[in-house]
């Protein structure tokens, strides 16, 4: 078998190991308690079901606990500092990323993997598109709960072309380096951010991890070169 073949292999095992792990150890529970608290501090519904990217460009409903006032611009606006969209819940939630969780449902139905390029808005594909060279190379694979992207900061709110470049950099040299190895390092890199930002929002404080840089300083600067 291909070394390629056998990657996509074990990381969609990697997925359904994970992604039932957080089913049926986590969401079980944690929907009904987080589903009540939501309904309990705004009006609205539990979920937030929102159309975004994935491979080749074919849209998929990405899941989250809802974190915000159902409002006109939630699928072409990013949020904002001080965003007066969030409700008060909400504000624990995306803190905690806790509202991220039911995108373990994505990854066990196969439109999203544990590691890739986060998933944009439709909206963010058809702005960044005709600016940024190579932004779609980043759709050809499922897209991530979490990526390379993430685990060195490159997270949140994009609010400027410069700060999307450096994020669709990191996607790029991720698509184009996949393997076992960079998805190990990525991997556990995610846990060491969730556990110390669980910490942080538990009042815990703890020395922060070293930064280190997953992405050689020539293949960076080749990567500048493409976007």
């Amino acid at each position: 078998m291909p070394k390629r073949e056998f990657f996509l292999l074990t990381k969609r095992a990697v997925d359904l190991i994970f992604s039932i792990v957080v089913i049926v150890g986590v969401l079980w529970w944690l929907t009904p308690i987080l589903g009540i608290l939501i309904l309990i501090d705004s009006k609205g519904p539990i979920f937030f079901v929102q159309s975004r990217d994935r491979r080749n460009r074919k849209p998929f409903p990405c899941l989250k606990f809802r974190t915000m006032w159902p409002n006109p611009e939630a699928d072409t606006l990013q949020t904002q500092p001080n965003d007066s969209r969030i409700t008060r819940l909400g504000i624990y939630l995306r803190k905690s990323h806790l509202d991220e969780l039911p995108q373990f449902v994505n990854i066990f139905l196969g439109q999203m993997s544990l590691i890739g390029p986060r998933p944009h808005m439709h909206s963010d594909t058809h702005t960044y598109a005709p600016q940024i060279e190579n932004y779609l190379t980043r759709l050809d694979v499922k897209p991530g709960f979490t990526g390379l992207a993430q685990v060195n900061d490159l997270c949140g709110n994009t609010s400027n072309l410069h700060d999307m470049k450096a994020r669709v950099r990191m996607d790029v040299f991720y698509v184009t380096h996949a393997g076992p190895s960079l998805d190990s390092v990525i991997l556990w890199r995610s846990l060491q951010v969730m556990i110390r930002k669980f910490l942080g929002f538990l009042g815990v404080s703890r020395k922060p991890d070293p930064v280190v840089d997953l992405v050689p300083a020539n293949s960076r600067s080749q990567s500048n070169k493409a976007v």
